[in-house]
Parts: C-alpha cells; sequence; structure tokens
C-alpha cells in the first residue's frame, strides 16, 4: 500500500525532523564527540603508549608531558560553563546561558586538540629534524611501542593531528546546530539504505561482516582502526538522529537500553578480540601469553569486597538517575481485546520472537531454547580441548570461538536488534529511516515443500496420505540429521571424534545442526518462500 504525497507533507509538518529541541541535542552529542577526539589526540601526543606485554626495558624515560597550563585552560572553561548552566535560573531571560556555555566547553575542546596536534608536530621535529628518520636514534618511552602481532609502531604526529581535525569537525558540526543551522542527512542515502534493507540483507550483512571480523582480525585489533570505527558510528549515530522516524524508535525508554547494548557488546568483542590476536602471536613467538604475566591473585577480603561494594554503590546511583531521567515504558492497562501493534516481547526474548517467523512455536519456544540451555551445560564435557583456558586465544580453540561468537552476536544479538528497531506494526521489516505505517501490507505466499514438490515440480496435486503427501520433507529432513553427522566427521571432525569418541561426537553434531537449521531455515523463507519442510497441521506437527 503506498502512501499518498499529501499524507507524507501532512506527517512531515507534525513531525519535521528538526526541531530546537533537537538541535540543541545534537550540539551537545557533537560536543562530546569533539571532546572524545580532542582527547584521543591529546592521548597520542603526550601520554606514555606502551601497548600490553610491550617491555620497558632499555628504554629512555619518556620527556613527553601534558602542559598543566592546558589541564588548567580545559577545566576551568568547562567550570564555567557548568556553573553558568546551574545558574540559569538566577540569571536575566535575554542573557543566552545556554550558547555562552557550550561556546566554552567547544572552545577548550578546540584549544585541546590544536594544542595536542601542534605540540605534536613541535617533538616530531624536534627529535627527527627536517631530514626525518636520520635522527631518529635509539627507541625511547617518547615513541609508541607496538603490542606483538598488532604491527608496527605509529607515526604519533599524524594520528595526534588526525584526530584533532576530527575533533575540529565534529565541533563545527555541533556549532552548527547550537546556532540554530539545520543540515540532516540527505535524503537520497536515507532512501538508499531503506531500499536496501531488509531482513535478508541485515542478516546477510551481520554473518559476512563477523567473517570479516574474523579473518581480518589483526587489523581490527589495532587502536587506530578501531577508533576510525568509533568515529564512523558517532557520525552515522548523530546523522541519522536528525530523521524523524529514526530518532522515534530509538529514544523509546524501553529501546534506549538496546543502543547502550550495541556500545557495550561491541567494545567488549573488541578487548577480547585484541586481547586474544596479541595472545596468539606471543605464544607463536614462544612468549607467554598476557595473562601469565600478571599472575598475582587479588585476596577477597579486602580487596575484592572493596571493589564490589564500590561497583554496587556506582551502580545504585546511576539506576536511580536513570529512573528520574527516563520515564519507565509504561502502556495502557492489559486488555483481551486489544493489544499493541507491534506486540513485542521484552529484549531479551525478541530473538526468540524473531525465530517464531521461522519455525513453529514447539520448535521456536519450546525446543530451540531447551537445547540452547542444554548445549550449553553440555559444551564442558564435550569439549577435549585443554588448550585456552584462562586466557584469550582465537588460534588455538577456532572452532569454539567461531561457533559461541556466531551464536552469540548472528544468531542472538543481531536477531535482538533487528526485532527492536526494525520490526514494525504486524511484524513487517521496516528501514531504519522508513515511516512505521499500520496499513503497510506485503504480501507473502509462503508454500510449504510438500506444496513445492508436488504442485510446481510434478504438477500434481498433493495426495492424500499424510506420509506420502510430506516424504519429501521427511527425507530431507532425516538426511539433515542422519546423513550430514558422518560426513562432518570425514571431513572437518576426525580428529575431535576420535579424541573424544562417538557419543560426544554425536551430541556436538547434532547440536552444531540444530543451530544451523536457523540460518538455514531463514535462507529458504527468503529465496523460496518456504514456510515448512514438513507440515502436518493435522496433527500439529510442523517443521
Amino acid at each position: 500500500m503506498e502512501i499518498k504525497p499529501e499524507l507524507v507533507n501532512t506527517l512531515l509538518d507534525v513531525h519535521p525532523d528538526l526541531t530546537p529541541g533537537v538541535m540543541t541535542g545534537l550540539a551537545w552529542y557533537f560536543l562530546l564527540a569533539a571532546m572524545l577526539n580532542a582527547a584521543a589526540a591529546a592521548f597520542v601526543a603526550y601520554q606514555e603508549m606502551v601497548s600490553e606485554g610491550a617491555s620497558r626495558d632499555g628504554l629512555a624515560p619518556r620527556t613527553r608531558k601534558l602542559p598543566d597550563a592546558l589541564v588548567v585552560v580545559f577545566f576551568a572553561l568547562y567550570g564555567v560553563a557548568t556553573l553558568l548552566l546551574l545558574a540559569k535560573g538566577f540569571l536575566p531571560k535575554s542573557f543566552d546561558v545556554a550558547t555562552i556555555g557550550y561556546g566554552l566547553c567547544a572552545l577548550a575542546n578546540v584549544i585541546l586538540a590544536i594544542t595536542a596536534g601542534a605540540d605534536a608536530a613541535h617533538w616530531a621535529e624536534k627529535k627527527y629534524g627536517h631530514d626525518g628518520a636520520a635522527h631518529a636514534g635509539p627507541a625511547t618511552l617518547d615513541d609508541h611501542i607496538p603490542a606483538v602481532g598488532i604491527g608496527g609502531p605509529i607515526n604519533r604526529t599524524l594520528w595526534s593531528i588526525v584526530w584533532a581535525v576530527c575533533a575540529v569537525i565534529f565541533q563545527a558540526m555541533g556549532l552548527v546546530y547550537i546556532l540554530h543551522g539545520e543540515y540532516a542527512l540527505p535524503d537520497f542515502i536515507r532512501n538508499a539504505i531503506d531500499l536496501v534493507s531488509g531482513p535478508t540483507t541485515f542478516f546477510t550483512g551481520a554473518t559476512l561482516a563477523f567473517f570479516a571480523m574474523y579473518f581480518y582480525r589483526k587489523y581490527l585489533a589495532n587502536g587506530v582502526v578501531a577508533w576510525w570505527m568509533v568515529n564512523a558510528f558517532l557520525m552515522f549515530f548523530g546523522l541519522s538522529m536528525t530523521d524523524f522516524d529514526f530518532r522515534d524508535i530509538v529514544t523509546k525508554p524501553d529501546n534506549v537500553p538496546i543502543v547502550g547494548l550495541i556500545v557495550l557488546v561491541g567494545f567488549f568483542t573488541w578487548l577480547s578480540l585484541r586481547r586474544a590476536v596479541i595472545n596468539d602471536a606471543r605464544m607463536a613467538q614462544g612468549l607467554p601469553n598476557l595473562e601469565e604475566l600478571d599472575p598475582e591473585k587479588t585476596l577477597t577480603w579486602p580487596d575484592l569486597v572493596y571493589t564490589e561494594l564500590i561497583a554496587m554503590v556506582a551502580l545504585t546511583i546511576f539506576l536511580v538517575v536513570w529512573a528520574i531521567a527516563l520515564q519507565a515504558p509504561l502502556e495502557q492497562p492489559a486488555s483481551s481485546t486489544t493489544a499493541p501493534n507491534p506486540s513485542k516481547a521484552p529484549w531479551y526474548f525478541l530473538g526468540l520472537q524473531e525465530m517464531l517467523v521461522y519455525f513453529d512455536p514447539w520448535m521456536a519456544g519450546v525446543v530451540l531454547p531447551s537445547l540452547i540451555v542444554v548445549g550449553l551445560m553440555a559444551m564442558p564435557y564435550i569439549d577435549t580441548n585443554k588448550q585456552g583456558n584462562g586466557y584469550y586465544t582465537i588460534a588455538q580453540r577456532k572452532f569454539a570461538y567461531l561457533t559461541f561468537q556466531y551464536g552469540y552476536l548472528v544468531l542472538w544479538v543481531v536477531l535482538i536488534l533487528l526485532g527492536t528497531f526494525l520490526r514494525g506494526p504486524n511484524w513487517n521489516f521496516f528501514g531504519p529511516y522508513e515511516y512505521w505505517d499500520v496499513h503497510k501490507l506485503i504480501p507473502l505466499n509462503n508454500v510449504n515443500l510438500s506444496e513445492i514438490v508436488w504442485v510446481q515440480m510434478l504438477g500434481t496435486r498433493r495426495p492424500d496420505n499424510i506420509i506420502l503427501r510430506e516424504l519429501p520433507g521427511i527425507l530431507v529432513v532425516l538426511g539433515y540429521f542422519v546423513v550430514l553427522p558422518p560426513l562432518m566427521e570425514r571431513l572437518f571432525f576426525r580428529k575431535m571424534r576420535e579424541q573424544g569418541g562417538w557419543i560426544r561426537y554425536s551430541v556436538l553434531a547434532m547440536l552444531i545442526l540444530f543451530m544451523a537449521s536457523l540460518p538455514i531455515k531463514m535462507v529458504l523463507r527468503w529465496t523460496l518462500n518456504l514456510k515448512y519442510l514438513v507440515a502436518i497441521p493435522e496433527y500439529f506437527f510442523n517443521i
């Protein structure tokens, strides 16, 4: 169903992309992005950069130092801006406190970024001279000492200047918004993203990104690459917030934690990936892994208890502030006659709700969740690989890493994101910038395997006998669970079967096949409109 142009214009008038409140919020958002990049420029310019596990032996002391005057100026400007904002109610209304306070914070960011870049260039000229490495001399703590396996040292001058420029760009964008300048993500970009968006491209893209992360993990573990990714996310998310429909979905009170989920999962996935890459490179050279370098144990009392107490108090304060600042997402009282559209499960069950699109309820709601729990309990008894205990590694546990990370990141987190942000009314799929129209109609001509075989391929009616009618699907399912395990053993898991035995291997093979059934069923639905392999509604048995 198409939306009439008049209705679109009406919606745009009622819900404009940019309002004064939105532009103010975006101004402070880009101020934060600028501050992060200014801090990154200062870190690269002034701080000691000895990576994990790198040796300091024989290195001359560090001479770079963050100027005290720069620290004083930065915090003084932010302090004055904070005082002005707190005293806003006592100052004349004609006094534009918000703009002046913002200007002071922006000035602090720009001073920090430009000074860091300039000092980095000054130190480089002082050390190397005008003719470069000829006067470089031995390595010192003023240089970047990279971790094993991450690559060579970075050019501190170059990257300090690059992050300083990024800080200035972000700050300029924020100043445009605080001065009521209107600019948004171009329509052709939004339309292009909506056009290619869909469950097929979303899931396929997530799968390709996962394997790219695995194969190019040595590049992604580099801090420079990681910070580029952070800046790309900050830019994309900030400009996307200029779209009303995107902003309306992302800022819902029960969706805000999912945005935090993206940030936290991304950070800790990258951190574990980095440590695994470093450990693999160190052990390949015969060096101890990072965890062996710091084997000291922490006493339960008082160290651990004090740490837990501080964490508990800090988290309590955070939750209280969260509860005050963000209203609880309470809806109307439950009614047996009406239901919200879309009707969604809690975020931690959205993956299961998405699975209901591809499986019968007994399979998606009972069998597969049970196998997930049972599989997690059984894995310690199935796995015979003793390597990788107590330290991060990928090279020593490639199969375990790929299986668990794919199951968690792609088959769980990605499905949660899809169900949260892209599933709208009537459980239809909407692009990230698309209006959630309750009248959107997507015709689905889903067919069962028996219809494809008997009607479409053989050109005859389906048999009345249930077994004969569903025989193609039954043979496919039996072949999947009977033929594939020994074939997998011959091709990939012979060593694992020899070490663990047939029982352990058989349990592992069943768990893998059940996990793989989800992406396989999704691909079949998208490509062939296949609903069920075996459809016996007479006995409520569908696969």
